[in-house]
C-alpha cells in the first residue's frame, strides 16, 4: 500500500514536499527501516533530490537505527488519534539539533491531558530529523 510521510527537519532548513513509500500492511523491522532510513541517516541524504547535505546541518553523521515514536493527533470527531513518527535513535546522543516540529508533535498527548512538557526544561525532546506518518498507523 502507498502511504504518504513528512519528512521534518531540524530547524526547517528546507521543507520537502511529502513522500510517499510502499510497504506492506504491517512491516516487519527491517522492512520499516528499508523504508525511513534514508531520510534518518544522513549519510544518504545526498542520494536524495532537493535533500540537504549532511555538512548544511554542521554535525558529523554516523550509522543510525529507527526509533518509533507514537504521536496524538486530533481527529475528525475531536478525539485524538494515534500515528507513527520514526526518529534517529542516537540523535539525541549524537548531539542533533532539536527539531522543534517534531517535538510539538511528540508532545501534542500530553498536552490533551493539560500538561504541558514545555514548562519543564527536562521533557525529552526530538532531535535531528523524524519521519512522520500522517494520515494512517503503520507500525503495530
Amino acid at each position: 500500500m502507498l502511504v504518504k510521510f513528512l519528512w521534518l527537519l531540524p530547524k526547517r532548513l528546507h521543507q520537502p514536499p511529502p513522500y510517499f513509500v510502499d510497504l506492506p500492511a504491517k512491516p516487519k523491522l527491517d522492512e520499516m527501516r528499508a523504508a525511513v532510513m534514508p531520510f534518518l541517516d544522513l549519510r544518504g541524504m545526498g542520494a536524495l533530490t532537493r535533500a540537504p547535505r549532511s555538512e548544511d546541518f554542521g554535525y558529523a553523521t554516523q550509522r543510525e537505527d529507527i526509533e518509533h515514536v507514537s504521536i496524538r493527533v486530533d481527529g475528525a470527531d475531536g478525539e485524538g488519534e494515534r500515528r507513527d513518527m520514526f526518529v534517529g535513535e542516537y540523535s539525541a546522543i549524537r548531539g542533533l539539533p532539536v527539531n522543534d516540529q517534531a517535538t510539538e508533535l511528540y508532545w501534542a498527548a500530553a498536552r490533551a491531558t493539560g500538561v504541558d512538557p514545555a514548562d519543564d526544561p527536562k521533557s525529552s525532546r526530538i532531535h535531528g530529523p523524524a519521519v512522520f506518518f500522517p494520515e494512517k498507523i503503520v507500525w503495530y
